[in-house]
């Protein structure tokens, strides 16, 4: 029985139809159905009156639904509901009948074939029609028969709960035809696609698939076939011609070929597809093909074989760029036989870029690009470590960390070929190398030359002047231009740890000697860095001859570029992409040795330095979990990639100390404290000076402490710095107050007296000026001689500085570089950018997209 509930503004119309109805009786069947009863002998021999008969029949049926529908409207006078009601409102079908009045009613049930499915069910009892013999048996058996199979032959309308299923019922044969809710907004996209309306049409067509996917899940449960909504991908395809010449008029010719991509996932059988993608393709790839952005070409050349692989395009475009890969190919091959290396690399990577498919030539671009291996570089615009991977890029260090064993800092140097200990390790002999290996990029230096760096911030200098660690020399000797002699106070417990020490600090890091010796910036291209030494013709293998770098103006469009195979080495990768990363198997995610500690740094010299229990309150604050979730946020990873620290050195160094002094998140107590001292002083700080970087976690960081600080009472302005030396924050005294400072100890004995300097240089001026117990852990770490005695001096003066309020530690985060996995030779775990970037070696990168 199909049962639908009618509204009440249709109830007297319903009626008047339905009781002409009933007063016709009998059993009724529209064009469309078989008789279930056979027509009476007579009739059959005479066609034509048979002909006029049925004329007849149906003029008088047409008559007789006219007189008892007039007050229904015609369908030519009605207009189609808008879009908002077919949209939002609810399902209502429209019942054409004989003669072209229109029912409105709720809708039906199973849709879209009501008709055929009661034909059907008709079919179903036909077979169940008793039998003469079973009918002399019990009379009943067919009138039975009869009722069940008339309750097919008329839809029921119920528009009562208390009604009769019988009170109204429309036979069949006063049925022209039923649109459908889903019809109707069918027509409205078609009338909105003539308009050129593709948004509103695009609403309602897309929301008919949705209904008929409902449709056919109510299907199933019913036991009824799921059916394609009639009429549906014509509409569909009637759209996507609109959304192409839309896209076409607007020279959008990518969404043009997406919108016929998309379409073909539904309706593969549409004969337009390929007419419709061809001149898309065809129009990309010349645009892409004036801007030598043939990866794009490929992609879409990709993307057109996969969807028809016969298309004409396909060959063509193949064709063409075999033919322009060839003539790079042998452009370059005869650059290299001219000794013009970096045109020759140039343009077999042009080759391979064009098309990297043919493996014929692919060994004659290996040798093309062996000779001058270039290393594409992404970088982030003002990103706060940028200056510090310069120097990493450009300069070498007389000393260096070479590794960290159970977090001792491990000391040597590239021009130091052996060094002697005496007179019980206080003197210390050097012996300088006096050649360099042919794939070193780096000069070949004497004995003088280190001697006049050292004295330069030790012996030359006056007391005032000198740094922390400067008083241990006594002497400096250069006995030969490849032998130097140092004495010293006493025996430290690495020398070649306190020679970098010195040698590194503020100032004297600047050291002309070994500026721009590693990688030299080239002439006129601030961007691209080549060898201060290049290998001799010669050598038997060669490895990085250049550096390009592309400063990106965030990350997602470094990632993008790295995607695409436009870069080979990111040395500060984002957080937020390690992961993702890792599961891509062109790269290597290499996490540096020691993690970046992120801190809360105030200034020894600012408005607060003579204010430790403001200090104290303002550090009470702030909650370190939610500083962690709102960095995090900002910067797009997951919290638990962040480590909450007590220590101010790294956790994987000789040097860590969970200090037990970290004071505790305290709202009431930050702020009783603060009113207190607020009371009992006259004079109180007006404005807090915040140093902040321009990264987006550091801001988001800094806007969460300024929140906290102001709901005290306090005022909070922001000083950003744009150039700062290291990798700590730093900017000219009583600039400002309090620092968001990251930075990454190597080697803590050293590193952790320059993060409390003004310039990374801690000398006896500044010492002075130091509050006393800090002077007293510092002059302690000078004098210690074994590791025992530094790591006792670098815990105390950590919990000196945590105790008087100076620094706050927040947390850790890991720092990561990603690297192609062709590139040979870079350390598996790096203590630094570039690290030994001059033995790397580049093999053919063959692009995957």
């Amino acid at each position: 029985m199909i049962k639908f509930w009618i509204t009440s503004n249709l109830l007297l119309a319903s009626k008047i139809i339905l009781l002409s109805v009933i007063s016709a009786g009998g059993l009724c069947c529209s064009g469309q159905f078989l008789s279930a009863q056979k027509a009476p002998p007579g009739k059959e021999a005479n066609s034509s009156a048979g002909k006029a008969s049925k004329k007849t029949e149906k003029e008088d049926l047409e008559a007789e639904i006219e007189e008892a529908t007039d007050e229904l409207p015609l369908f030519e006078t009605l207009t189609l509901p808008g879009i908002d009601q077919l949209l939002k409102g609810e399902k209502e079908d429209w019942i054409v009948l004989i003669g072209g009045r229109v029912l409105k009613v709720p809708a039906l049930q199973p849709r879209p074939d009501q008709l055929a499915w009661l034909l059907e069910q008709q079919k179903k009892l036909l077979a169940t029609r008793p039998s003469p013999a079973a009918q002399e048996k019990n009379a009943n058996l067919l009138p039975e028969w009869l009722e069940k199979y008339r309750e097919f032959n008329a839809i029921s309308i119920i528009y009562s709960e208390k009604a009769s299923e019988d009170d109204y019922r429309l036979p069949v044969r006063y049925i022209d035809n039923i649109l459908y809710h889903e019809d109707l907004a069918l027509r409205k996209a078609d009338e909105l696609i003539k308009q050129g309306n593709s948004v509103d049409a695009q609403r309602l067509i897309s929301t008919v698939g949705r209904w008929s996917f409902q449709n056919n899940i109510r299907r199933k449960k019913e036991k009824l076939a799921p059916i394609q909504w009639p009429g549906l991908i014509e509409t569909q395809r009637k759209l996507l011609l609109l959304n192409f010449k839309q896209a076409q008029a607007s020279t959008d010719w990518e969404r043009a070929f997406n919108l016929v991509k998309i379409h073909r996932g539904f309706d593969p059988q549409f004969a337009q597809i390929p007419r419709l993608l061809g001149s898309s393709f065809s129009t990309i790839a010349e645009q892409a093909m004036k801007e030598n952005d043939y990866r794009k070409i490929r992609f879409y050349l990709r993307e057109l074989q996969k969807m028809v692989p016969t298309h004409s395009q396909i060959k063509n475009w193949q064709a063409r760029l075999k033919q322009l890969s060839q003539e790079k190919t042998e452009l370059g091959t005869a650059e290299f036989q001219k000794k013009n290396y970096r045109s020759a690399t140039k343009l077999a990577r042009q080759a391979v870029q064009i098309w990297p498919y043919d493996s014929q030539y692919r060994r004659e671009l290996s040798r093309l690009q062996e000779r001058y291996q270039i290393l594409r570089v992404g970088q982030i615009k003002n990103s706060r470590q940028l200056e510090f991977q310069h120097r990493c890029l450009l300069h070498h260090q007389w000393f260096h960390v070479e590794k960290i064993t159970e977090g001792y800092p491990r000391f040597r140097s590239r021009f130091v070929e052996t060094w002697n200990p005496s007179d019980l390790g206080r003197t210390i002999q050097l012996k300088m190398k006096s050649t360099r290996q042919s794939y070193e990029s780096q000069p070949e230096l004497k004995s003088f030359q280190l001697a006049q760096n050292l004295e330069a911030v030790t012996l030359a200098s006056s007391s005032k002047q000198r740094g922390l660690y400067a008083n241990s020399i006594k002497s400096i000797y250069a006995n030969s231009p490849d032998q130097l002699e140092i004495q010293l106070a006493s025996q430290p417990p690495h020398p070649l740890g306190l020679f970098a020490g010195l040698l590194n600090a503020g100032s004297a890091s600047q050291q002309t000697t070994l500026a721009n010796t590693f990688f030299r910036p080239r002439e006129k291209s601030p961007s691209l860095f080549v060898r201060a030494f290049p290998e001799p013709g010669n050598a038997g293998r060669f490895g990085v001859a250049e550096v390009q770098e592309r400063i990106f103006a965030d990350k997602r469009s470094l990632l993008r570029a790295l995607l695409r195979d436009e870069l080979d080495y990111v040395p500060n990768l984002p957080l937020a992409y390690v992961k993702r990363l890792n599961r891509d198997q062109r790269f290597f995610v290499l996490r540096y040795h020691t993690p970046q500690v992120r801190l809360l740094q105030f200034h020894f010299h600012g408005l607060l330095a003579k204010e430790p229990a403001l200090r104290l309150a303002l550090l009470v604050a702030l909650d370190r979990n939610k500083m962690k979730e709102q960095f995090a946020q900002a910067e797009g990873f997951q919290p638990t990639e962040l480590r909450l620290t007590k220590s101010i050195a790294p956790s994987n160094s000789h040097a860590k100390n969970q200090s037990g002094k970290i004071v505790k998140f305290d709202r009431i107590a930050a702020r009783a404290l603060y009113i207190i001292l607020t009371r009992s002083q006259k004079k109180k700080p007006l404005e807090i000076k915040l140093l902040v970087s321009e990264e987006p976690g550091t801001i988001r960081l800094a806007e969460f402490i300024k929140l906290q600080w102001e709901s005290m009472g306090l005022k909070v302005s922001f000083v950003t710095i744009d150039k700062k030396k290291g990798e700590t924050a730093t900017a000219p005294s009583a600039s400002w107050d309090v620092a968001i400072v990251s930075h990454r100890m190597l080697a803590p004995q050293y590193d952790l007296p320059r993060l409390l300097s003004e310039n990374g240089n801690l000398t006896e001026t500044e010492l002075q000026k130091l509050p006393l117990p800090i002077q007293r852990s510092l002059l302690e770490l000078e004098e210690a001689r074994n590791w025992s005695e530094i790591d006792k001096s670098l815990r105390q003066l950590q919990d000196r500085l945590v105790l008087d309020a100076w620094m706050l530690p927040l947390w850790e985060q890991g720092a990561y570089q990603a690297i192609r996995r062709e590139i040979r030779g870079a350390p598996a775990r790096p203590l630094k950018p570039y690290q030994n970037l001059d033995r790397w070696m580049i093999e053919p990168i063959i692009p995957a997209y």
